[in-house]
């Protein structure tokens, strides 16, 4: 007969408590991604990162930790802020209008 504990068991050496996966946030709105990962026992940390793309405004741009990792865990989000003033190339645009 064969028994199957999994790893995470006290009874073979775990602590009982088994790592959550975290779930993919990339690509989702701030709230959704919050939303995501509070639900999956995560506490989570919003950075703001300035993009020249104004299709990433208010987007996941990455996080970090990711895989699987215990409750309670921090993870870190990058959300994206779109910056109007700032061209693909990282040079900074300004316009001047006179009266």
């Amino acid at each position: 007969q064969i028994i199957l504990m999994h790893p995470c068991e006290k009874r073979v050496g775990g602590d009982g408590v088994c790592p959550t996966f975290v779930p993919p946030v990339v690509g989702l709105l701030q709230a959704s991604a919050v939303s995501a990962l509070t639900d999956a026992g995560f506490t989570v940390d919003i950075n703001e990162v300035l993009t020249p793309n104004e299709t990433e405004n208010g987007i996941v741009l990455s996080s970090s930790p990711t895989e699987f990792q215990d409750a309670g865990t921090l993870i870190t989000i990058y959300i994206g802020v779109w910056d109007n003033t700032t061209t693909t190339d990282n040079t900074t645009t300004t316009t001047t209008t006179s009266p």
